[in-house]
């Protein structure tokens, strides 16, 4: 899986890039959206406003559809800038997060749910308790 993560993770953070230019064309232009919900074709826009918000609204749902896609399939994207990646397992009755970040070769790290990423710990201490 991480292979298919590491696909995903470099097109969703090439398509972020492109919503960060795009967002930022808008806001010169005085048309940035607020949220992403909104008007592809506000009043008083000329063509290259339009055109971006259409751009920035596609981008906006293919991340969110490649966000969901990881979800189907049990990942929890916590952070897409940085390619953070849990998953919900148990030991020996107890709840914990198997950790992932962009980058890394393998699923090594895991954390207690409230900790988050900066509580990761070595896998290993699980498989010696």
């Amino acid at each position: 899986m991480i292979g298919d993560l590491e696909r995903t993770f470099a097109r969703m953070l090439q398509m972020k890039a492109q919503v960060r230019s795009a967002y930022a064309r808008l806001e010169e232009a005085g048309h940035a959206p607020v949220g992403d919900d909104f008007d592809l074709a506000p009043a008083g826009a000329g063509p290259e406003v339009a055109n971006d918000l259409t751009t920035l609204k596609m981008l906006i749902d293919a991340l969110k559809a490649d966000v969901e896609a990881l979800h189907d399939v049990g990942c929890l994207v916590k952070d897409i800038d940085e390619g953070i990646v849990d998953w919900y397992a148990s030991k020996a009755g107890r709840d914990v997060l198997l950790c992932w970040k962009l980058g890394e070769k393998k699923v090594a790290y895991w954390h207690d749910p409230d900790a988050g990423f900066a509580g990761r710990r070595p896998i290993s201490e699980l498989l010696e308790d």
